[in-house]
């Protein structure tokens, strides 16, 4: 048991953090999984219903530092990931492999044609 009073008020100032930090884990998880309950059940309206507010909730916990942001994002990325593909929503590759793999043609314009000297061939 702490002797001096700051460190009791420590104390009661960490017990304090302590319940508020748990509940806002617990509604994290609890909406985390309505999402996922939604999901799987095929209710699209609702499942993207509980993703925005499990996206609203995911911002307001990175901000406050309940957990990392970047946590945060990457658990607002998969679970948007989770219910686009689920109800055949796939999104857009847009990652570096995917631009190289697949090459652009690009057609040639009269300026380009007309930069390019002609051979005379006799």
């Amino acid at each position: 048991m702490a002797n001096l009073k700051a460190s009791k008020k420590d104390i009661r100032k960490t017990r304090k953090r302590n319940a508020l930090n748990s509940y806002q884990r617990a509604r994290l998880r609890t909406l985390a999984k309505k999402v996922r309950h939604f999901t799987e059940d095929g209710m699209h309206s609702e499942a993207v219903q509980s993703l925005a507010e499990y996206h609203s909730y995911l911002d307001k916990a990175g901000r406050r530092h309940l957990i990392h942001p970047g946590q945060a994002s990457r658990h607002k990325s998969r679970m948007t990931l989770l219910v686009n593909r689920t109800f055949g929503q796939e999104p857009i590759d847009t990652t570096a492999e995917a631009a190289v793999s697949e090459p652009v043609e690009t057609e040639t314009t009269a300026v380009e044609s007309a930069e390019q000297p002609e051979s005379t061939e006799s």
